[in-house]
């Protein structure tokens, strides 16, 4: 095997070990950030990516649910999604994580028990403490990840005694938790529920295995870029992450900043003085830069559809556009994969309606069935424009049509 094989197939093993969550092609860029001498180094420590794929994060959920009922035999449980206390803007779920794992707790409790779990907001809780305080409730603050644990500790208390009852009990859950924040919630009284992890130098050197040894050397690498991208007096990310937490955690939606730095940040300068390529975007900005650059490989892709007499409508018989049928692929692509709505609207930073406006036009076109799962044709379709993608290099689109034509 060729050394230029060799990296091929290391750079395949990681991105299957990242679920395809982060493309062949973004590897490799995300490679670009480091000096040659530096790049197989990073490749290894990627693939030391604790990775919580959806599935993953409800298995996580069902089985903490299912421990705190047994741990709290009698009353309601109510849990609730914790924000940002220093961002008042983001409501009453906060950013994007409390969001999302409120939403798949939401789908978690019906399955467990939808008689004693439920997902409530702040309000709910305000009106319960004045009415019924002296119910049967635990409180169960709801992340998913508790890091330095700084987060939820102020969160609770910030809400302790405007939110929560004297007799109500208090837990916390999520789908993963360092041991720092377990020590201080538990000073807290307050249990924690969820996958305990570790530092990621940590994890490698207890692993036992042989590439052990190189732990030191994965450490002096994340600490050699990350210094470029955060210096160690700059606010609360440092160079191993937020407050040096040293994680190495994702989850499908996105990635927490106690995360390596250099997995995620698009701040300052890489080895060739260029902004630094994520590998996970975390900045709706980011995130939107790499729509762009998707869209427009997607773009080759349907001008070779298009001249291969691939075609689409809409309820008009007219021909779909190109920004639509991009989403409509996406969506399709995502749904073959087994991603739910939440996952696919918040990777496509699209809202519920726009989503609901592609699934229209995918059943439009038989598409999707009518329980929303790709059909024979929408497997065909993707099928086809695949097959293209193979031949996208040096397809001049300046000529393209902004209609695609798809009939049914």
């Amino acid at each position: 095997m060729t050394e230029y094989e060799k990296n091929i197939s290391m750079i395949d093993e990681v991105a299957a070990h990242l679920f395809h969550r982060a493309s062949h092609t973004t590897i490799r860029e995300w490679l670009k950030n480091f000096k040659e001498e530096d790049r197989e180094v990073a490749l290894r420590l990627l693939g030391y990516m604790n990775f919580f794929t959806t599935d993953r994060v409800y298995a996580s959920l069902r089985y903490s649910l299912e421990q705190l009922l047994k741990d709290t035999p009698h009353g309601k449980i109510k849990i609730l999604g914790i924000r940002d206390i220093g961002d008042e803007k983001e409501g009453i779920f906060g950013g994007q994580s409390g969001h999302m794992i409120s939403y798949y707790a939401k789908k978690t409790a019906k399955e467990v028990n939808e008689k004693r779990i439920k997902v409530v907001d702040e309000e709910f809780l305000k009106k319960q403490k004045e009415t019924h305080p002296d119910k049967q409730y635990t409180i169960v603050l709801l992340d998913d990840i508790f890091g330095t644990g700084d987060t939820v500790v102020e969160y609770y208390k910030a809400i302790k005694d405007s939110l929560i009852s004297d007799s109500w009990k208090t837990a916390a859950m999520a789908v993963a938790y360092m041991p720092i924040a377990a020590k201080k919630l538990n000073r807290l009284n307050i249990a924690v529920y969820g996958e305990q992890i570790i530092s990621i130098f940590q994890a490698i050197r207890d692993a036992g295995m042989e590439d052990s040894n190189m732990e030191p050397m994965y450490k002096k690498l994340a600490i050699k870029y990350g210094k470029k991208l955060y210096k160690a007096k700059e606010g609360n990310i440092k160079t191993l992450g937020y407050k040096n937490s040293q994680a190495l955690v994702g989850f499908e939606y996105g990635v927490p900043n106690n995360t390596l730095p250099i997995i995620w940040s698009s701040k300052n300068e890489n080895s060739n003085g260029e902004p630094w390529y994520p590998i996970f975007a975390r900045n709706i900005e980011d995130r939107l830069d790499m729509r762009r650059r998707n869209n427009e490989s997607i773009r080759r892709w349907l001008y070779m559809a298009h001249k291969n007499g691939l075609r689409l409508r809409d309820k008009d018989g007219h021909g779909i556009e190109n920004g639509t049928f991009i989403q409509l692929y996406m969506i399709l692509s995502m749904l073959e994969k087994g991603k739910d709505e939440a996952i696919i609207t918040n990777f496509l930073d699209i809202n519920m309606d726009e989503y609901e406006m592609s699934m229209e036009k995918a059943r439009l076109n038989k598409l999707i069935d009518s329980l929303g799962k790709p059909t024979e044709k929408g497997y065909m379709v993707l099928s086809e424009i695949n097959a293209f993608k193979k031949n996208q290099e040096g397809i001049d689109i300046t000529t393209f049509n902004e209609k695609i034509y798809l009939p049914g």
